[in-house]
């Protein structure tokens, strides 16, 4: 016997079912009339089923911030660099800055319960401070040039001596790497190597 109390929950209950089997329906719908051009790859990656096949909706918050900055900085980074390649870390920086700071206000609105840091800040983690330290952002931008071979070997340990410092404060970072070279032969597996043992994004940036 369902008791008055009971009610409300199965209402509730059957509302939501309703409501799932109409976004399912208009999911198999949108799916129905885009496949094909999904398939080709025709679709923007904006649209719904290009969100879903990146696995958008699966990635934290963080994550979707970090490779919208990587989004951002890459464009720049082809034009300010066309003509006179980097040769200090702060050239790079100085765009990347730019380019950021330029689009602060739009970052701000799609992802507005996460912040992050300047660009270039190599913050010591080593302290006792709190992790909720006022002010603190929970990503942070950090550069990396590569102007040379042997500088993909000191780039990926000073990026290993890192990570554990992010995550013992339960922060994160994205790694911006300029390779002025193409001596980084492959840069997923690259990036991969970090992302799967920190809570970092590592993109590698190309002339």
């Amino acid at each position: 016997m369902i008791s008055s109390g009971e009610i409300p929950l199965i209402r509730d209950n059957t509302l939501v079912q309703r409501h799932a089997t109409q976004v399912n329906a208009a999911y198999q719908k949108v799916w129905a009339e885009g496949a094909p051009d999904y398939l080709r790859g025709r679709l923007p990656p904006s649209s719904l089923l290009g969100r879903i096949g990146q696995l958008e909706h699966r990635r934290e918050p963080w994550q979707r911030l970090a490779d919208r900055i990587a989004g951002l900085v890459a464009p720049a980074l082809r034009k300010a660099f066309a003509a006179t390649r980097p040769t200090v870390e702060t050239d790079v920086q100085r765009e990347i800055d730019v380019a950021v700071t330029a689009a602060e206000s739009n970052l701000i609105r799609e992802f507005p319960t996460v912040s992050f840091g300047p660009v270039g800040t190599r913050p010591d983690f080593s302290s006792d401070k709190s992790a909720d330290n006022p002010g603190e952002p929970e990503l942070f931008v950090e550069v990396k040039l590569v102007k040379q071979r042997s500088d993909v070997r000191r780039v990926t340990d000073e990026i290993l001596a890192d990570i554990p410092k992010y995550a013992a404060r339960a922060r994160s970072a994205l790694f911006l790497i300029y390779d002025g070279g193409g001596f980084v032969a492959d840069e997923e597996s690259f990036a991969a190597m970090f992302e799967r043992i920190g809570p970092v994004r590592v993109r590698v940036l190309r002339h």
